[in-house]
């Protein structure tokens, strides 16, 4: 089982144009190294920690960090897909901003 100590949401200004990116991982600091090579990753790093939680918990906060900054389509929203599709977010109790 992978350990999730680190585990939470971040979000962090990219090098296109300084568009925001929303993401969740199990280890943050990991992830972000691999933003960083793979050149993505700008600056502004905030996160959530969020030591052992679930997928299913990381996803829905995931979700709520993206719908609070404008959703899926909203210019200077570097993210493509949502983290869970909106046909459930009512019975997750994720908002909609």
């Amino acid at each position: 089982m992978q350990e999730r100590a680190g585990s939470g949401v971040y979000q962090f200004n990219t090098t296109t144009a300084g568009n925001q990116y929303i993401g969740k991982s199990v280890d943050i600091t990991r992830r972000i190294t691999e933003h960083t090579s793979a050149g993505k990753f700008g600056s502004n790093l905030s996160r959530i920690n969020m030591p052992g939680a679930s997928n299913k918990a990381l996803r829905i906060v995931e979700q709520t960090q993206i719908n609070r900054a404008g959703g899926i389509g909203t210019p200077g929203l570097e993210n493509k897909i949502n983290s869970i599709a909106e046909k459930f977010w009512d019975d997750l109790g994720i908002p909609r901003f």
